[in-house]
This record gives structure tokens, sequence and C-alpha cells, in this order.
């Protein structure tokens, strides 16, 4: 029998004991079985071995026995079953050693127990239930062909053999498991569906190479995708392991690709280990995929496929970046940088409203171009985060330090929890760097969004004007920079970088909280409305506020210590309450409108800097309050003004205004107004006022209505207290003018005076004419010509009035140089009891004296150019002065003068008569009618006795002997006879010189002729 060597035999090795049948011819056979497990069939170099049906294989088949170079096949006839327990060992270099078919629809299959090993080719189809293993060192088994292989056993790299897997597809969904152990694998251009890969031992290497496609498969061990090589994930595989995407960062395009629906589940990791799209995670257009929760992509290159993260993503390659781009990202993980590395988040949305976390964890991370919807972002340690230009916050958690890159905007959008402090140019370089709001949207937490540099190099802006930004209560927006945005503020805004502004302007802001300047920083509210009427306060804590242009409305303002808090620019000031010391800048006007509440101190120019500085009241308004408002600049360098004449102006109960400068806004005044500046004039201009508590001129200041009316209720005082009142061309209607002491002074200059009460001292300056309309109460003394200089000075009434109370009126230079003067016909002056006028001037209106007239400064004469008449309470002081030639006062009158009432006598100056002497005390060019009732004061002593002598254009008044009725005084004449004569026919008490006395009798006659013949001594 020969050897089976054709088609339709079968060999058979079953003797027994070992032994080596070496083939060195081309047989084709249907099937072969070796039974005998010592028994082994050496393929000689240069053939093939055919074989149509199956094989038993419990012994060992070599092809190409001594690895020629010729090749040598073992070749597939029909499919082929290799069973047993033995091996096909292939033993050649490439196609030295393999395994072929002669149509690629067969196929071999491999069973369970049975192992096909060692190095060269298998090219046919194959179902592997038991062990392929590459483990010849240094060589490679290459399984590759077109078609689909299934692998339900095992193919093994090990020995430091290497396994080349590329089939069109590979199923291991039978549960099998393509394995390095200390050799190395490479699955190149197949789409393997399930199983597992693993690599195992510190030799042990496995690639994916070529497109090599995993679905549904398990992966274990270090698994590599090598520089310049494409894996494509997909579905989902399970990795238990590494897969590290060109782990040598080597300058070549490298991906790990998702097509499809597919996911990274387990515990593994996907490391991508080159730079850019040297080590690239993408996907192709539609596909998605999943991150699991237990796994994680780390390392740095990028990522492209857009994943859905339920697991790590993690940047964490120290000095290299991550970048995370081209494809949006679901988050419901964690991603970070860490261990030194970058995470880079460009062009991309990452959505974590499922609660995912971008976060630093010894690394860092860097967002451009990109929206971040929810979750949260955290920056940790001395880790960056930083935001670039166009990045977009939507709905964020944020703590830890996080910055906006100098020169980048950023938006934020759908509210932001800020638990940390989001920075904007943390290195404060001159560029534009701004985080913008581009919806209406709430800041909260309890951290702080920080402007760190000038102006608009670090801006809080906002998209529109219909967008409303809102600080939550627990939130603070501090630093250097600029606030656009405008805002609801229930939280804090806060200047406190030393030296810096923070300024807020463009954007109106409802100030439910705190604006505050803190630690040396400086806040300007810059053309904005701020709104406080929901209890707002805007304060100093140590730093400098600055109003400008700005609008306050309602809440408070607060300066305390040695800060600064001022206004300037055409602020406004609407329903504010204002405690501390506030400072309007010199070249300013600032507006109030509604009113304020002062319990601190507002200086208009504190520096007196030599510019018009208003502070302009723009509706009716009440300056109420404790505190005041101070004029710190002479006349409109520091002025209170209004809108116009619709406005009223109200100085409340408690209210001060003091200083010098200008105050034409017309007043209502239920407080105090001081002037209070040595030296300085405190001017009431251009309107009108209403005075019902005090207005003060103090501490040398002049107090000085100009012009205008001032009109005071029964508790409206001008009071010259250590100061000059002055009424320039001012009229005051009733209340008080007064002078507490001899300190002050009240001036009038062409003024008119109207039901006034006079208290101590008020001056006419020479020159000035001052009308009085109606009565007067006069407590104290005007002077008339104050000086006494030579030019007309005149009071003046232009109706009937009456001079009151218990003053005095003097005139202090003759004739018009001091006058009372009527304007009009029928315009009586009446000096009402108690009442005096006095001085050397001039009465030019029909007087009716029920009080006193004393003629003189001293001793002195006073003129009348129109009737005088003394009323029974009336009184004629009269000074008889002895020091020298003496001499006594006298009225003149070119009018009538009626007499009645009393004359009082007073000896001034040592003057005591001990010879008859007599003076015309009285004179008129027209009549004197009728007589005083009685004679008052000093007399002489006896024997001399007061005489007055009438006439009908004179009165003389005589101290002189009891018979001298007559003039001349001191000659007893005829005359006195007459004169007695006609007393005594009159009753006159005069005549009465003999008991009983008030009986005009012969007794009198008697006593008057025996006086007669003694003469006068």
């Amino acid at each position: 029998m020969g050897v089976p060597d054709a088609a339709g035999e079968t060999a058979t090795l079953a003797l027994m004991g070992p032994y080596t049948v070496s083939c060195a011819i081309n047989p084709s056979i249907d099937a072969l079985s070796i039974t005998n497990s010592d028994a082994v069939i050496a393929l000689q170099s240069g053939r093939t071995f055919t074989v149509g049906g199956p094989v038993l294989n419990d012994g060992l088949f070599i092809v190409n026995e001594t690895s020629t170079s010729l090749t040598t096949s073992f070749r597939l006839g029909s499919d082929v079953l290799l069973s047993g327990t033995g091996a096909l060992r292939l033993n050649g270099f490439a196609t030295r050693a393999r395994i072929i078919t002669v149509d690629p629809s067969f196929t071999l299959t491999n069973s369970a127990s049975h192992v096909i090993e060692g190095y060269g080719q298998c090219q046919t189809p194959f179902i592997n239930s038991g062990l392929i293993e590459a483990n010849a060192n240094a060589q490679q088994l290459d399984v590759s062909f077109v078609g689909a292989g299934v692998n339900d056993g095992v193919m093994m790299a090990s020995n430091g053999g290497s396994l080349l897997v590329r089939p069109t597809t590979l199923d291991q969904t039978g549960g099998g498991e393509i394995v390095s152990v200390d050799g190395v694998v490479e699955l190149r251009s197949s789409a393997v569906s399930g199983g597992m890969l693993t690599q195992v031992g510190p030799d042990g290497v496995f690639n994916l190479t070529g497109n090599v496609s995993l679905d549904g498969v398990i992966t274990a061990g270090d698994l590599v995708v090598p520089a310049g090589q494409v894996a494509v994930l997909a579905g989902p595989i399970t990795n238990g392991g590494t897969i590290t995407v060109n782990p040598s960062n080597v300058g070549v395009g490298t991906t790990f690709r998702a097509v499809g629906t597919s996911a990274l589940n387990g515990s593994g990791t996907l490391r991508l280990g080159g730079s850019s799209t040297r080590a690239q995670f993408a996907r192709l257009e539609g596909a998605s995929v999943t991150n699991g929760a237990s796994h994680t992509i780390a390392g740095f290159g990028r990522i492209t496929a857009g994943p859905l993260n339920d697991g790590l993503v993690s940047a964490d390659f120290a000095g290299q970046t991550l970048e995370i781009s081209e494809s949006d990202v679901v988050n419901n993980g964690t991603m970070n940088g860490s261990s030194g590395g970058e995470l880079f988040l460009t062009g991309i949305t990452v959505d974590q409203s499922g609660g995912g976390v971008i976060r630093t964890a010894g690394g860092s991370v860097d967002v451009l171009n990109t929206t971040i919807v929810g979750g949260l972002i955290e920056q940790n340690g001395a880790d960056s985060f930083d935001l670039r230009s166009a990045a977009v916050l939507d709905g964020v958690t944020a703590s830890g330090s996080i910055g906006v890159t100098a020169g980048n905007t950023i938006g934020l959008v759908g509210g932001m929890t800020n638990g940390g402090e989001l920075i904007v140019n943390p290195t404060s370089v001159g560029v534009l760097t701004g985080v913008r709001i581009d919806e209406s949207m709430t800041i909260d937490g309890a951290g702080t969004l920080r402007l760190n540099a000038f102006d608009s190099r670090a801006e809080l802006s906002r998209a529109d004007g219909s967008v409303t930004l809102t600080n939550g209560p627990s939130h603070a927006i501090r630093g250097v920079g600029r606030v656009s945005s405008g805002m609801v503020n229930q939280g804090v805004v806060s200047a406190d970088i030393a030296g810096q502004t923070l300024q807020l302007r463009d954007g109106p802001v409802l100030n439910e909280s705190e604006l505050i300047a803190e630690n040396g920083g400086q806040l300007v509210l810059s053309g904005i409305d701020v709104d406080q009427s929901g209890g707002g306060v805007i304060r100093t804590s140590g730093g400098t506020i600055s109003i400008n242009g700005a609008r306050v409305t309602g809440g408070d303002l607060e300066q305390s210590g040695g800060d600064l808090l001022e206004t300037l620019g055409g602020a406004v000031l609407e329903g504010v309450a204002i405690s501390g010391s506030v400072e309007q800048v010199a070249g300013s006007t600032v507006s109030i409108v509604g009113g304020w509440t002062n319990n601190g101190v507002y200086t208009v120019n504190p520096n007196a800097v030599g510019v018009v500085t208003t502070l302009r009241v723009d509706s009716s308004s009440e300056l109420s309050g404790d505190g005041v408002l101070r004029l710190a600049a002479f006349d409109s360098r520091a002025s209170l003004a209004r809108l116009d004449a619709s406005v009223t102006v109200t100085n409340g109960v408690e209210h001060e205004i003091r200083g010098f400068g200008e105050v034409s806004s017309g007043l209502l005044n239920n407080g105090l107004v001081v002037a209070d500046v040595a030296g300085q004039t405190f001017d009431v201009i251009n309107s009108d006022v209403t005075n019902n508590a005090q207005m003060v001129a103090s501490g040398g200041g002049t107090l000085e209505f100009e012009g205008v009316t001032v009109a005071q209720s029964i508790g409206g005082e001008l009071v010259a207290d250590g100061g000059e009142v002055l009424l320039n061309g001012a009229t005051v209607v009733g209340g008080v003018l007064r002078r507490p002491d001899d300190t002050g002074v009240v001036r009038f200059n062409n003024a008119t005076l109207e039901g006034v009460t006079i208290q101590d001292v008020a001056v006419l300056p020479g020159g000035s004419d001052v009308l009085v309309v109606g009565e007067i109460v006069n407590d104290g003394q005007i002077v008339v010509n104050e000086t006494g200089i030579g030019v007309g000075t005149s009071l003046r009434f232009n109706s009937s009035a009456s001079l009151r109370g218990s003053g005095e009126v003097v005139l202090n230079q003759t004739s018009v140089r001091a006058e009372l003067v009527s304007e009009g016909e029928g315009v009586t002056l009446t000096n009402e009891e108690d009442h005096t006028v006095r001085g050397v001037g001039q009465i030019a209106t029909p007087f009716l004296n029920e009080g006193t007239i004393e003629p003189g400064l001293g001793v002195g004469v006073m003129t009348a150019t129109h009737p005088i008449t003394f009323a029974p309470t009336g009184r004629f002081g009269l000074e008889v002065e002895g020091d020298g030639a003496p001499s006594a006062d006298r009225l003149t009158s070119v009018a009538s003068i009626e007499l009645d009432g009393t004359l009082d006598v007073d000896f001034v100056d040592g003057f005591d008569p001990v010879a008859p002497i007599g003076f015309e005390i009285l004179s008129s060019s027209v009549a004197i009618s009728s007589r005083f009732d009685a004679i008052a004061g000093d007399a002489p002593a006896a024997p001399l006795v007061t005489r007055l002598y009438y006439s009908a254009g004179s009165v003389s008044i005589g101290f002189t002997c009891v018979a001298d009725f007559g003039l001349p005084v001191g000659t007893l004449d005829i005359a006195d006879v007459v004169a007695f004569l006609q007393l005594f026919g009159g009753a006159d008490p005069s005549a009465d010189l003999a008991a009983p006395f008030g009986q005009f009798d012969i007794g009198d006659v008697v006593a008057f002729l025996q006086a007669f013949g003694g003469g006068c001594p």
C-alpha cells in the first residue's frame, strides 16, 4: 500500500511511540488523522499539504520543518475541522509557513482543544475555538485574510512572539480572547466584536492598528494605538485596562475614532499620548459615544468625539494639553486637569445639566469659545482655571478661583451659582477683558466676581439694554474695573483695591443691598440711575466713593472715618438719606429731587475752588434730618439753587444750612440757616424765603439777603449772633430780627420791613433807604445812618404805620442824612407807647407820638418837616447838659406841633442850676398848639423851679424863680404878671402856688406877688 497522496484518500498516523513522518511531496487528501500524541508530521520546505476533509490531530503537524525560505503551505481543499489535542505549528517566516485555502469560501475550524502555533501566515477564514498562539520569539504569526473570522477560543502572543490579527471581521461574541502574554499582538484592520482583548505581563504588547474596529469587546491590560494608526470604536466596549493612543508622542496623526453608537465602559482608561492630532479621540459625523461612569479618558492630545461623559476625562500629563474640540460634550461625570496637565475646551458646548464637573486637580483648565451648561466648574489649590474669548457659562456652579484671561470676553447666561472667585484679567494686562451678561439672570452663591484691571481692562457688561443682571444676596462683585451691565444688587458691590477705581456706568442699578468702597479703593457711579428705594446703601468703609453724573434714588449714603464720599458731574440725589460727610466737587452741578434725609454733613465745594459749584433742587423737596448742608465757597462757587420758580425748597425742622456762598433756591426754612465763616458772606438771592425758624449770622460771618422777600412766621427769626445779618434791597415780612449780644449786627441797606419785630441793634448804613410797611415792633435799636456819613439815609413808610415795642429809632445824622419819611398822602407814622425816636435827624412824616421823642445824641437838635402830634401818653425826652456852656435838646419843625403828654427832663454832664437859666426846646415855623400835661424827671434845687414858656411858635424851658412865668427867663417884669394871671385864669396847675392846692384862690395870687416882690436870685 502506498502513501496517501490523492483526493479521496485518508492519511492516518495511529502507530504508537514517538516518530516523525517527513512529507517531501505535495499530497492532496480528504482527511488526516493523527491519534498518536507523540507522532509528528514534518512538511518539508517548499511543499503544499492539501486537506479536503477533517483533521484529527493529537500529535504535531509542522509546516516547513527547517524554516527555509521556500513557500510551504497547509492548504484547505474544503471546510476543514482541526480537532484533537495536538498542534499545527507554522515554522517559517511569512509564506514559508502558511495556512491557505483553495477557495476563499472555505473555513478552517480550530476546535476547542487544538492549537495552531508558531510563526508564519494563516490566510484563511477561520473559526477558532481552541488556541492560536504566536510563540516563536521575535517571530510573527500573521492571521490575515479577506473574510470573516470567529474566535471563541484564545489567540495569543507569548514567549516574545508576535501575533498579527487582521481578518476583515473577527467575531468573538462566543467568548473569544486575544491576549498578549510577554509577546506582541497587533490587531489590524479588523472589525472585532465581542470577546476580550488582553495584555498581560511586563513585556506584553497589544497594538491596535489600521482602522481596527472594536465593538462589544472587553479589554484588560495595556492596549496601544501606535503612532500614525487609527483604531475604531464601533460600539460599546468594556475597558478594564488602558488603551493608549500614540504613547511616544510621535509627530504623526494618531486616532481613536468612534462610529455609530458606542461607549467606553469599565474601570479602565483611554489614554491619549500625543499632542494635538498626534493622539486624537474622534468620531464620524452622526456618531455618538459614551464614556461610562467608571471609565477614564486621560492624557494629552485632542478629543473631537464629543462624548457623553459619565466618567472621568482627565488631562493628567504634566506640561501637556488635552484639547476637547469640534464636537459638543455631555458631561455627567468629571473633566479635569490634573498632575500638571492642561484641559483645553475649545469651540464646543459642554452640557453638564446632568450634574457634571469640570475641575482642576493639580493641573489646569482652559476654556476657549466654549459654552458650559450647568454643572460645576471648580478650581483647587494653586491650579489655574482660565476662561477665554467667547466662552459662555450657562447656569453653572463655580468654586475656587477661576480667571477670565487678559484680552478675552466671556458670556454668562442662565444664571450662575458662584461659590468661589471669578477673576476678570487676573494679571491686570492692559487689554480689553470682560464678562458679558447675555440674558437676564442671577449670580448667586457666597463667592465673588472680581474685576482686576483698570476701566475696560476688566469689565462686567451686558448684551443689550433688555438684559437684567441680579447680584444675589450672598454674592459679591469686587475689585477694580468697570461694571456697565447694570444690575439688581442684592449682595455686595465693592471697590476694594487700594488706589484703584471700580466704575459703575452705562446700565441702571437697583441696589437693594450695599455698594461699598473699602481698603483704599474708589467706587465711581458714573452717569447711571441707582435705585435704592428698596433699602440699599452706598457707603465708604476705608475707601472713596464718587457719584459722578449718577442719579441715586432712595436708600442711604454713608461716609465714615476719614473716607471721601463725593458728588459731581450732574449727579442727582432723589430721596436719599445721608450720614457722615459728603463732599460736592468744585465745578459740578448736583441735583436734589424728592428731598433728602441728611444726618451728616453735605459740603458744596469743600476746597473753595474758584469755579461755579451748584447744588440744585429740581422738584419741591424737603431737606430733612439733623445734619448740615455746608456751603464752602464764595458767591456762586458754592450755591444752593432750584430748577425753576415752581420748586419749593424746605429746610427741615432739625436740618441746618451753614457756611458761605449763595442760596438762590428760595427757601421754606423750618430748621436753621447759619452764616458761620468769619469774613465770608452767605448770600440769599433771586428767590424769596419763608422763615419759620432761625437764620443766623455767627462766628464773624455775614448773612445777606439780596433783593428777596423773607416772609417770617411767628417763630421766624433773623439773628445776628456774632455775625452780620444784612438786608440788601430785601424785604422782611413778620418775625423777629435780633442780636443776642453786642458781637453781632443787623444791617439794612435799601430794605423793606413789614410787621417785623426788632430786638437789640439794627442799623441802616449811610445812603440806604429802608421802607417800613405797616407796624414794626422794635424792642431793640434801629440806627439810621450807622456811621453818620453825609449822605441821605431814611426809614420810609408808604402807608400809615406804627413803631411799636420797647426799643428806639436812632437818627444818627442831621436832616435827610437820617430821617423818618412818609411816601404819599394821608400816611401817618405812630410812635407807640414805650417806643422812642431819638437823635439829630429829621421826621419827614406826619407823626403821632404816643411814645417818646428824644432829640439829640446826647444834647442835640432834631428837625421835622411834617406835623407832630403828641398823644396823652407821649413824652418828650429833654436832656440838659452843663458841661461847658449849658445847653438843651431841641425839636425844630417847619410844620405844626401839637403838644400833650409829658416832658421828661434829664440833667446830664453835671447840670445843676443855681441861677435862673432857660432854653428853647421846641420851635415851629407854623404853630405849636396845646401844652404838655406834665413835667417829669430832674428838677432844679429850691428856690428854683421848672417853668415852660409857650408861644405860638416855640416852647422854652426855664429853671428859675417861682414868680418867673414869662420870658425872658430870670427877669421879673410885667410879662411875668401877665403870664401868671393868664395861667391863673386858665386854672393851669403851674399857677397853683399856695394851699389848698388844686383850688385857685387869692392865696395863689398873694403867693405870686410875694415871690415877685422877692425877685430872682
